[in-house]
Order: structure tokens, then C-alpha cells, then sequence
């Protein structure tokens, strides 16, 4: 007797939804581990980041590029691609500045190649925001920020030569990380995104949140504890402002007037801030470094020179180390307003800024504002604000952006999904 042909078809959907709610979940799991750059600490008590030798690093990159692979091209078939293109609509004149910027700059290849990377994350993101729920991501990454914040304090505990640095008489952890500012970052985005976007008062959720604050502390990064207190801060604002029901206008405004207070604060507060934390000679040092960064802006200041141009190792840094004859760890930026300038150039940088800006104020102040909205604007914050003393979310795939793509792109879904219920209850 012949078997129907729905009652095959059913259980192949339910397989191919199973797969694919797999690989997003492990790209997800896999995304946070290598967009934050985790397990690149030292084997051998060397520090710089071309020296190090990742264990099974390669292997574990071709797995992620598989099942990111996978997860799009289901996330394409399954639709809706509303979603996917939707969510990155904020970004999309950011990446066509750069694909401009890659292909008139001064390495081609090599600029594409980072292009292609970061638009493989962003690709990533937006397939798990748009086909996976709310209570997968937030469980899938809550899991893993606390694995990854429990055994860096475990190695803090019982390997301290690997997990820490020293600098100034202090040591610092820095964990499953390069660099104790790394480690210190990922504790911040690992508490505001548990805050903002997993919900429920139960005791993983707490314990994963202190995890990430207690790294974030132990790495004495000063700029990842300030950005974890503004993030909070912002977020409690959000939730005011939609407790008061004011209009969208209102709110946009009184945002921006947050943002700009912050903006001078750092511009004038930020020097005799560092004084009083004995940081002044870190940040002279920073100073001089952006003097010479401009330098080499001369003549790109419209597109810039190519996306990772000013990336350590490429011919941009090994020129401006043999012409100036400063070769320490003070050649990395640490500005990613300037980071950004010099590789993709104005217009690249405007459509960056305006696109986090209207992640960060339009997206959390529309009236149907979902929970992934309000952690992708607290992220679209917190990368603004870090800008000013740090480069990592530019053209090289990075976890806070990673997350806000994925969280708006899940707002997104939802509010298709209830149009579609309002157009068939309408019918």
C-alpha cells in the first residue's frame, strides 16, 4: 500500500528544521567563541597576536563556516527574508561604502578578504535572529558566556602565569583571552546582553551575570567597566521612557541629549579621569599614536585605504613602523572612529555612525519595540561609546556586533510575524 504523500513530507520538514535549529545553535554557540576571540591566550608567554597558535583553531573556524553556511542557506529557503534584510538595513550603505573602499584601495584582495569575513558574520547573525527564538538565543548564549567567563576564573585560580598579566604592579586576568582589555570587553557585552535580552529571575541567569561582571572587574579594563555602567544605565532609561508612554519624538530626544552629555564627558572628563587612575601616560601614549594614525590618512580621507589596511602585519602598519621606527603595542589605534577613517573613509565612517545611531535611538524608541530591540540598541551604545579609547568592532568580525544583529534581526521576525496575524485576523 502506498504511503501518502504528506504523511513523508512531514516528518522530512521536521528533520530539515531540526537540522537547521542545530547548526544555528552551534553557529551561535561557536559565533560568540570566535567573534570574541576566546582561547587565543598565550602558550608559550609570548603576547602578540601573530604569534599565537590556536589548538584545533583551524578546524574549529571551517566547523563555524559550515554551519553558518547551512543556517543562511535554510535561513533563505525558510524564509521570511523580510527579516534578514530588514535587520541589516541600518549597516547595508556601511558595507557598500566598503566594498567601494575594498575595491579602490591600496590591497585589494586583502581588503576584500576582511569584507568578506565580516559580511559572513553578519550573515550568521542574521540567520539565527530570524529562524531561531528568543528563548534559544538568550539559553544558548547565556550558556555559553558563563562557560567561557567560569573557566577563565578557574584558570585565574589555578594557572595564573597563562590567565593574567602584569602592568603598573597590578595583575590583571585575561583569562581564555590575548589581552586583559578582550577579556574585560567580553564580560561587559556577556552582562548587558544576559540583562537586556533574557528575562526570568532564576539563578543560572543571575550566576551567568556575575560571571561576566566578576571578569570585567578582575581585568581592571576601565573601559569596559565604564561601558558596562553606561549600557545599564541606558537600559533602565529605555525602560523609564516606556513606562511613561511619552511619544517616540520625546524620546529620540531626550536619547540624543543622553548621547551628546556623553560624548562631552568623555571629550572633557576623560583626561583628568585617567589622571586620577593613574592612567595619564596610557592615554599620552594613545594621543601620540593618533597623531602618527593621521598621518597616513593623508590623500584617503574620502573612502580610505581599504578595509583592514591598518590591521597589525599589513603593509600599512610595516610602513609606518619603518618610516617611524615605533614598533610597541601602542601601533594598534585604539580609536575605532579613526581605526574606521582610515579604512574606509568619511563616507564610510558617516554610514557606520548613522547606522548604530539609528540602532541605538530610532530602533529603541519605536512604539512597537520588541526585548531585541533594546539589547541591540544597548550594543549599538556600547560600541559607540567604547570607540573613543578602543578599535574592535571595524571591519573584522566582532561580538557586539554579532549580537545586535542577531537580537534586532529577532525583533524583526516577531513584528512580521504579528502583521501577518493582524492581515489573516482582518481577513
Amino acid at each position: 500500500m502506498s504511503i501518502p504523500r504528506q504523511d513523508v513530507g512531514a516528518p522530512v520538514q521536521d528533520f530539515l528544521a531540526m537540522t537547521l535549529s542545530l547548526a544555528l545553535a552551534l553557529a551561535l554557540a561557536m559565533g560568540i567563541i570566535e567573534f570574541s576571540t576566546a582561547w587565543f591566550w598565550p602558550q608559550n608567554g609570548v603576547d602578540f597576536f601573530f604569534t599565537i597558535e590556536r589548538i584545533g583553531g583551524g578546524a574549529f573556524r571551517s566547523a563555524l563556516w559550515m554551519f553558518i553556511a547551512l543556517g543562511f542557506a535554510g535561513a533563505i529557503i525558510r524564509g521570511p527574508n523580510y527579516a534578514l534584510l530588514v535587520g541589516f538595513a541600518p549597516l547595508a550603505a556601511f558595507w557598500c561604502m566598503a566594498l567601494l573602499s575594498s575595491a579602490l584601495g591600496d590591497d585589494p584582495a586583502s581588503s576584500v578578504w576582511f569584507l568578506t569575513l565580516w559580511t559572513a558574520m553578519a550573515c550568521a547573525a542574521l540567520a539565527i535572529g530570524s529562524q531561531t527564538s528568543g528563548s534559544q538565543i538568550g539559553t544558548v548564549a547565556a550558556f555559553t558566556f558563563a562557560a567561557i567567563a567560569f573557566v577563565s576564573l578557574v584558570l585565574f585560580v589555578v594557572e595564573p602565569q597563562w590567565a593574567t598579566m602584569r602592568g603598573g604592579g597590578r595583575t590583571m586576568l585575561r583569562g581564555l583571552f590575548l589581552h586583559k582589555n578582550t577579556c574585560g570587553w567580553f564580560g561587559t557585552i556577556g552582562f548587558l546582553f544576559l540583562l537586556t535580552y533574557t528575562s526570568g529571575r532564576n539563578l543560572f541567569r543571575y550566576g551567568a551575570m556575575a560571571l561576566c561582571v566578576a571578569i570585567a572587574l578582575l581585568s581592571q579594563s576601565g573601559t569596559a567597566v565604564g561601558i558596562m555602567m553606561i549600557g545599564t544605565a541606558f537600559y533602565f532609561l529605555l525602560r523609564q521612557l516606556q513606562v511613561l508612554r511619552v511619544t517616540p519624538g520625546f524620546k529620540i530626544f531626550v536619547l540624543l541629549a543622553v548621547l551628546v552629555a556623553l560624548a562631552l564627558a568623555v571629550n572633557f572628563i576623560l583626561p583628568a579621569l585617567t589622571e586620577a587612575l593613574e592612567k595619564g601616560q596610557s592615554l599620552r601614549n594613545r594621543e601620540s599614536g593618533w597623531n602618527l594614525y593621521l598621518r597616513f590618512f593623508e590623500g584617503h580621507m574620502v573612502l580610505g585605504r581599504g578595509p583592514g589596511s591598518f590591521v597589525t602585519g599589513t603593509s600599512v602598519i610595516n610602513k609606518m613602523i619603518s618610516e617611524t621606527f615605533v614598533n610597541d603595542l601602542n601601533m594598534s589605534v585604539h580609536n575605532m572612529y579613526l581605526a574606521l577613517l582610515g579604512e574606509v573613509g568619511i563616507l564610510g565612517l558617516g554610514a557606520y555612525i548613522g547606522g548604530y545611531l539609528y540602532v541605538a535611538v530610532i530602533g529603541t524608541t519605536r512604539p512597537d519595540a520588541k526585548r531585541g530591540d533594546l539589547t541591540a540598541g544597548i550594543l549599538a551604545l556600547a560600541v559607540l561609546c567604547s570607540g573613543f579609547t578602543e578599535a574592535r568592532d571595524t571591519l573584522i568580525p566582532h561580538l557586539a556586533t554579532f549580537l545586535m544583529l542577531i537580537t534586532r534581526s529577532s525583533a524583526v521576525r516577531l513584528r512580521y510575524n504579528e502583521m501577518l496575524m493582524r492581515r489573516t485576523s482582518d481577513a
